[in-house]
């Protein structure tokens, strides 16, 4: 008996393995850090020489005039490229260990938590260095020494626009950094990388590209490419600083690809939204200093083009293929070009931009200035309504990443030699073409003008756009691409929605949140306060969107077969009602909703009593579409016999929403 014991006590121990050193494998271990370390050097003489040459250095003070002081006009950039480093380790870290990291449990993995965890140290660097950044702006926009400010001067600056942002990403970077120390499930992750991401927009969003002349397109292009570039460098950062072992780089490095493609297109596309708004086809404009710090970002952009296809085409097949080596060589080189780009869009930030030779702006018609509205502005017609757009760089790449998602989709149901509808592929198309339309079109140009167009608008995002989105059945149809259906076979099971949309979905819920949206809208200081704001606008136009998606899915989609006809004619019936005592304020009612707005633009081709019984048109049509809508979902589907309890009943291949009887 003790022979056997022993020899079973020899079979199962461990044996001990003597670390390996000065071998490859630690080379590949080592060069991350040194990568990192050369990207920010790179980073330092890049900016020095920039803010040199191009002439964004601090310039000597001229007798007479308040200056803030040579220490105040160095630290600044400096400062900016601290904070701007930082948010990306952030969002890099989150990524890798939220989103790149392959996870199965709810709870982070053991590779995924270091990752996590060491992004409260950055992000701690980020709120301490947005504070300095608000002290440094603070001293140069009061053309005060940095040691000589005042409590009056600090509450000053904070109480601007510009001056608060930094003091906003000071406290959302700081919670981003206590929730890093406290999290472990992967949810929460994902919830501390998308604070993270909304922390880059504050300082984005009030900054030169704010006082731009065509301020919708300037200010939205500048966000898709931070947002778009901040993701695309962190994640290369976080995986090589974060991720260490062949088996998680070879699943982590082709979602990374991925994704960078998307970055890659978002900011090549923004930038050239940016500069064409800034520069145009100037000689003279490119060929100054601002100039000529974009057309070196250009060319880094796309040296970056090239390794990434270089990713694509050999690094992934080599990392499945269990030989790193190559990876840390490129991708090192990858992120020196990435900081030198940083190292040039701070130093942009603090170069003069070339000064206007042309004609003066015209003064604004509606004597305002007001930034959804063009300065001048023809009368209403058709042809307008379709030509006159008013680009948003954040709604076109939202829209484009969809459509790249659901081709995407498509083509890989036929790849499994699946077969997926046309006329779902056609809807969800018409569903994103109207999205576009209410939002960057005439449509959008004129909404902000006329109360009839803007009651349209809502109609469009509430009503016609979501009902095209959910007969395109786009959850079906990620479903079964991710399950990679083939003929015969069952699809896989997405995971439920959060508990906030189950709880959404509640019959009763949807009702109270549809009227609100409503009352909200026309019977608050809401749409008036939102119509002299784009941002504030965009998120009104995007909640009735949201809206809208949420009304129809239940009555339409997949949730429908779980749900009785009452559930779900209920919501659709309620909406009708909204819209229809819309219509009915609207043609009766003496005084016109948010009728102060609309009164002080004073357009002369607009007469407000004639606007305001078209508007009473549009909300009626929308009724009277959201009555159809519920005719639609009252009427039994075909296919949606309940099954006995604990029959497993096949899914049938088209039966995504409640078609046959459409």
């Amino acid at each position: 008996m003790s022979v056997g014991r022993s020899h079973r006590t020899v079979l199962t121990r461990p044996v001990p393995v003597p670390p390996v050193t000065g071998t490859a494998a630690d080379e590949d271990r080592a060069r991350p850090v040194t990568s990192v370390l050369a990207a920010v050097g790179v980073c330092g003489v890049v900016l020095l020489g920039a803010l040199v040459l191009a002439g964004g250095r601090a310039q000597p003070s001229i007798a007479g005039l308040a200056d803030a002081g040579p220490l105040t006009g160095w630290a600044l950039p400096a400062v900016r490229m601290v904070f701007d480093l930082a948010a990306v380790t952030t969002v890099g870290a989150l990524l890798v260990g939220g989103v790149l990291l392959r996870q199965v449990a709810p709870l982070l993995s053991v590779v995924a938590l270091p990752s996590v965890r060491s992004a409260s140290w950055s992000a701690g660097l980020w709120s301490v260095s947005a504070v300095l950044l608000f002290r440094l702006t603070a001293s140069e926009t009061a053309g005060v020494p940095l040691g000589g400010l005042t409590v009056q001067d600090l509450g000053e600056h904070a109480a601007a626009g510009p001056g608060r942002a930094p003091l906003v990403v000071a406290v959302v970077s700081a919670g981003v950094g206590l929730g890093c120390l406290l999290v472990r499930t992967l949810t929460g992750t994902r919830w501390l990388l998308t604070a993270a991401v909304v922390g880059l927009l504050p300082t984005t969003l009030t900054g030169h590209a704010a006082s731009a002349a065509d301020h919708e397109l300037a200010v939205s292009s500048l966000v898709v490419h931070v947002v778009a570039a901040t993701v695309w460098v962190g994640g290369l950062l976080g995986i090589l600083l974060f991720v260490r072992r062949p088996a998680d780089l070879a699943s982590a490095v082709p979602r990374f690809s991925a994704l960078a493609a998307a970055c890659f297109a978002l900011v090549a596309l923004s930038g050239l939204l940016s500069a064409s708004d800034r520069l145009g086809l100037s000689v003279a404009a490119w060929s100054s200093g601002y100039g000529a710090l974009v057309s070196s970002k250009v060319a880094l952009l796309l040296v970056l083009g090239v390794m990434g296809w270089q990713h694509r085409r050999r690094l992934v097949p080599a990392l499945a293929a269990g030989r790193p080596g190559a990876f840390w060589s490129l991708a090192g080189a990858e992120i020196c070009v990435m900081g030198a780009a940083f190292a040039l869009a701070v130093a942009l930030s603090r170069t003069p931009g070339p000064t206007s030779t042309g004609p003066a702006a015209p003064v604004a018609a509606h004597g305002a200035g007001h930034e959804t509205l063009p300065n001048t502005l023809d009368p209403v017609s058709l042809a307008n309504l379709l030509l006159e757009w008013r680009v948003n760089a954040v709604v076109l790449a939202a829209v484009g990443l969809t459509a790249v998602a659901y081709v995407t989709g498509v083509r890989r149901m036929r790849t499994g030699l699946a077969t997926w509808p046309l006329r779902r592929s056609g809807a969800f198309a018409a569903g994103l073409v109207v999205t576009v339309l209410a939002l960057s079109s005439g449509v959008a140009t004129y909404a902000a003008a006329m109360l009839s167009v803007q009651v349209a608008q809502f109609v469009l995002l509430l009503v016609v756009a979501p009902v095209l989105l959910v007969l395109g059945a786009p959850l079906t149809l990620l479903r079964r691409a991710r399950s990679g259906q083939v003929a015969g076979r069952h699809p896989a099971l997405l995971p439920p929605p959060p508990p906030m949309i189950t709880a959404l979905l509640d019959p009763l819920a949807l009702m109270v949140v549809v009227a609100g949206l409503v009352f909200a809208v026309y019977r608050t200081g809401l749409l008036h306060r939102s119509l002299g704001s784009t941002v504030l606008l965009l998120l009104v136009n995007v909640s009735a969107l949201a809206v809208g998606l949420l009304l129809v899915w239940p009555a339409l989609g997949e949730p429908a077969r779980s749900r009785s006809a009452v559930d779900r004619v209920v919501p659709v019936l309620a909406a009708a009602a909204g819209l229809g005592l819309l219509a009915a304020d609207l043609r009766y009612s003496d005084q016109v909703p948010v009728g102060r707005w609309f009164a002080e633009l004073g357009w002369s081709w607009v007469d407000p009593a004639a606007d305001q019984r078209l508007a009473a048109v549009a909300a009626l049509v929308g009724a009277l579409l959201l009555l159809g809508l519920a005719y639609v979902a009252w009427r039994p589907a075909t296919d949606t016999a309940a099954p006995v309890p604990g029959q497993v009943v096949a899914e049938p291949v088209d039966s995504d929403v409640l078609t046959p009887h459409l």
